[in-house]
């Protein structure tokens, strides 16, 4: 499980960071990375401020499910679904391919 990890880094080292995860795990195991996930298009979204963040200070940022699912799959990882909190934060769920 990772929280607010993935958020800090560009998208090569976020990759680095989950493939290296995938080495740590077996076959049956199952990754959860508590993330905020932009939502699409105009809708309102907090996140989006928090990626402006990111960007200027870190050069990280937030993303959406087509970008979590993107980074699990060249990771070595199926996004199986994305859990909606009662929180600005989101589970998202993976598993090794």
């Amino acid at each position: 499980m990772l929280k607010s990890v993935i958020h800090d880094w560009d998208d090569e080292a976020a990759i680095e960071i989950l493939r290296a995860c995938r080495a740590a795990m077996d076959e049956r195991g199952k990754l959860l990375v508590v993330e905020r996930v932009i939502r699409p298009e105009n809708e309102p979204d907090p996140a989006k401020f928090s990626d402006l963040n990111m960007l200027v200070i870190l050069a990280g940022q937030e993303r959406t499910a087509d970008d979590f699912e993107l980074l699990y799959t060249e990771a070595g990882f199926t996004l199986n679904h994305i859990v909606r909190t009662g929180s600005p934060y989101n589970i998202i769920e993976g598993t090794p391919v």
